[in-house]
């Protein structure tokens, strides 16, 4: 990646550390406000939402970037934001039919009284993954990293605002809604409408368009669903098997632990979609590629390895006794997360490699070996072995995938593997001492914060002194 890349990818990671810090922050209030269960029922419902959000506009917006001309890329953001609105509509006319019978059979009955703001939340989140794509293809980062900070800032102060009021967990989805409304303001452009003149009535144009990028849509947006699914469709299973109180539990462990892969991993995917696009018609890619992956790779090492270490005194000190069963599960789940760090910015070579249709088959692999972890723990009728099935199996099937991307890219993955080897011996020697302080029983709190100074430290010496994460 480029200097600029670099710069751009960190713009927008501001932005989203700045928003995620303010969600991150509010947690430890909200885990004493609410039970597990509570949290559990906000989890399904971001589960219901996110399960769909990322395929709103049948991925339409992934061509944005592709034409040369403004005008066409003005007109494939039209056509990207009034197809989620016809799923949207789409999505209210499903609940107006058989609301009930669908959130039975998602076992989110609990939802009923706020079933109708799946769609709204759906429709947000949507609009803003358009307006965003549109951005990044004008260059205007700066709006992409204020969009972030500001649905996590607006998010956790409504969240926290209607805990403290006595809003039940509703509130929590309420403050989901408002974030999400408040992360679309900063990208929209008007430009797009100047430009676009709706096509200025002509419904050809529209259906050049949509043959023109019909693999998007037929391939990609099937592959991201299953993704998708993949990624939302455990906490449902984890509610149908064991109660919402496993769901909530999960889903803050998961919450907590993604949090690096929203914070470094999306932004670098939203450069890198833009920067391997170019690189691949400069006959660069396997290069760009290759320092991508250890960068990713070194973060993700000394990130996850040692936040798994901690988890469970960490867990129990910031959001209290009762969610420290929450850090045990994200011991479990480290492999899966680890590897999901690196394998989802190298993803988007799927789309500029146009691999879709393999894409597709190994999503469905995918979700069927995750949902087959999940069923093997409900079988023995225990919940931390289901989560620790899935994360197990998801690191090796995720391991696969990164290989046969580093193989489609055209990289020398003899070499990054010899690499990989030595950065994993690296890692763990760095990371002992937090193993033996753990072994060692030392007092919960000391710890935290032995643990968390640990792991800025490293970062620190590995930016100043080892210089690895210089893109």
């Amino acid at each position: 990646m480029s200097v600029s890349g670099s710069r751009n990818a960190t713009l927008i990671m501001l932005g989203t550390v700045a928003g995620q810090a303010c969600t991150l922050l509010s947690m430890p209030l909200l885990s004493r406000l609410y039970t597990p269960a509570e949290m559990g029922y906000f989890t399904m419902f971001s589960a219901l939402v996110g399960l769909f959000t990322t395929t709103a506009a049948l991925h339409y917006e992934l061509a944005i970037p592709l034409p040369a001309s403004e005008r066409r890329a003005a007109q494939l953001t039209v056509l990207a934001l009034g197809i989620v609105g016809v799923c949207s509509l789409g999505i209210t006319a499903a609940l107006l039919l058989a609301g009930p019978t669908l959130l039975g059979l998602a076992n989110a009955s609990e939802l009923q009284p706020v079933k109708y703001w799946l769609p709204a939340s759906f429709f947000l989140g949507g609009v803003t993954i358009v307006w965003s794509v549109y951005s990044i293809r004008r260059g205007r980062f700066a709006r992409n990293a204020l969009s972030k900070g500001l649905q996590g800032s607006v998010q956790a102060f409504s969240q926290t605002g209607f805990a403290l009021s006595g809003a039940g967990w509703p509130g929590l989805i309420a403050g989901q809604l408002l974030g999400s409304a408040a992360a679309t303001l900063p990208l929209l452009d008007g430009r797009v409408w100047k430009t676009n003149r709706l096509f200025r009535g002509r419904t050809r144009r529209l259906s050049a368009l949509l043959r023109k990028y019909r693999n998007f849509p037929l391939a990609a947006a099937p592959s991201s669903l299953i993704n998708s699914a993949a990624g939302n469709v455990p906490t449902l299973l984890l509610a149908a098997f064991f109660g919402a109180g496993v769901a909530g539990l999960y889903g803050l462990g998961v919450r907590v632990l993604q949090m690096p892969l929203r914070v470094v991993g999306q932004s670098i995917s939203q450069v890198f979609l833009g920067q391997a696009a170019r690189a691949r018609r400069d006959r660069s890619l396997p290069q760009q590629v290759a320092i991508v992956f250890q960068v990713l790779l070194k973060l993700s090492l000394h990130t996850f390895i040692p936040l798994a270490i901690i988890a469970r005194p960490l867990f129990s000190v910031a959001f209290g006794p009762e969610w420290e069963e929450a850090g045990a599960y994200t011991q479990w789940l480290m492999p899966w997360l680890l590897i999901s760090f690196v394998s989802t910015p190298l993803s988007m070579l799927v789309t500029i490699l146009e691999k879709q249709r393999v894409e597709l088959v190994l999503q469905l692999a995918y979700l069927a070996l995750i949902t087959l972890a999940l069923t093997l723990g409900w079988l023995m009728n225990h919940a931390g072995l289901a989560v620790a099935a899935m994360g197990c199996a998801g690191g090796v099937f995720l391991m696969a995938k990164i290989w046969w991307l580093l193989g489609i890219a055209g990289c020398d993955r003899a070499a990054l593997l010899k690499a990989t080897r030595q950065e994993i011996l690296i890692a763990g020697a760095l990371h002992a001492p937090l193993a033996l302080l753990i072994l060692a029983h030392a007092p919960t709190l000391l710890t935290c914060v032995v643990g968390v100074c640990w792991i800025l430290a490293i970062h620190l010496v590995n930016y100043r002194v080892r210089r690895i994460y210089a893109f």
